[in-house]
């Protein structure tokens, strides 16, 4: 099954946004694992692998809220690489957001021992203190979240203008796969995000 063959190109670039996601989420909890460390000493390894399980399921409820709607509309066969790019430019957005949300979470966890998911308010309310600390004492993870967003930027355009060919109308297979992403979506926001990761 070749990356090339448009019956499967969008599927493919949906999964790979998905693990992008997934991937993300889960090397800020390890980097809060271990900045935090002492906080987590005296929790055993099953239970700290269990806490990653409950995390993993948490992380369902932010990825398909907001990027669902995009991760939808690229499998739409619409026969325009600009509408392919204006989507997955969104999602790229999405990746740099959710990068500084969980690095300020990191940070805000290593203050206080509270998770910034427990008091939203105070990302709007504390967010020049934020911003302080992105291009402050933070200023290297800050350079390295947005060299990490810029090369996805780069090379999911370059993925696009390889391997994108026009849409030929398979209509029963675009019925299920857009039918199956929907199902999968609202499953995911109904059950996903009902525990806080390590609480």
């Amino acid at each position: 099954m070749r990356l090339s063959n448009e019956k499967f190109f969008r599927l493919k670039l949906t999964s790979a946004y998905l693990l992008i996601f997934f991937l993300e989420f889960f090397v800020f909890r390890v980097v809060l694992l271990l900045s935090s460390n002492s906080f987590f000493l005296d929790l055993s390894y099953l239970s700290i692998l269990n806490s990653f399980l409950i995390g993993l399921r948490f992380d369902i409820l932010p990825i398909c809220t907001f990027c669902g709607v995009f991760l939808f509309l690229i499998n739409i066969p619409v026969n325009s690489k600009i509408f392919l790019k204006v989507n997955i430019s969104i999602l790229n957005l999405f990746i740099l957001l959710f990068g500084f949300l969980l690095a300020a979470d990191v940070v805000y966890f290593k203050l206080f021992l509270k998770h910034l998911t427990t008091e939203p308010i105070l990302i709007k309310s504390h967010f020049d203190y934020f911003l302080s600390l992105a291009f402050g004492n933070y200023i290297v993870a800050t350079i390295s979240i947005l060299l990490f967003a810029s090369a996805i930027f780069y090379f999911s355009f370059k993925i696009v203008d390889k391997y994108y060919k026009k849409s030929y109308t398979r209509i029963a297979f675009n019925a299920i796969t857009l039918s199956l992403i929907c199902i999968a979506a609202i499953l995911a926001v109904r059950g996903g995000g009902k525990k806080l990761f390590f609480k």
